[in-house]
């Protein structure tokens, strides 16, 4: 049986999904006028932090949306990643799920979000 997920596991969930994937733009890296933006967003999501604040206002012009809404949605999205993380980890110990590895995890990707929003100022 499968247990459903709370609305914290679905949120971190969507928040990494919009930090980590493409969407509904994959291809547009690729082909004539494919400028690698989308690409270097991955990269940026991923701990590459040189682009920062350029990249993003760089992909939102690309994907015809409004720079500085869309610096404050990646900027929000990278602030509320910590305190996700770790409410899902205290959830998964709750759970019964012991592994060695899961307190790491929560810590990494909670300092990697920080470091995110921290070049989005």
């Amino acid at each position: 049986m499968t247990r459903a997920r709370s609305a914290e596991q679905e949120q971190f969930a969507a928040a990494l999904h919009d930090l980590l994937t493409d969407g509904a733009t994959a291809g547009a890296d690729r082909g004539p006028g494919g400028d690698g933006t989308l690409r270097a967003a991955r990269r940026w999501a991923a701990g590459d932090r040189s682009a920062g604040l350029a990249l993003w206002r760089k992909l939102a012009g690309t994907l015809r949306l409004d720079p500085d809404e869309t610096v404050q949605r990646v900027r929000r999205i990278a602030e509320e990643i910590p305190d996700l993380s770790s409410a899902l980890v205290r959830r998964l110990r709750a759970d019964g799920l012991a592994h060695s590895l899961l307190d790491r995890l929560g810590a990494t990707i909670g300092a990697r979000a920080q470091a995110s929003a921290s070049v989005l100022v």
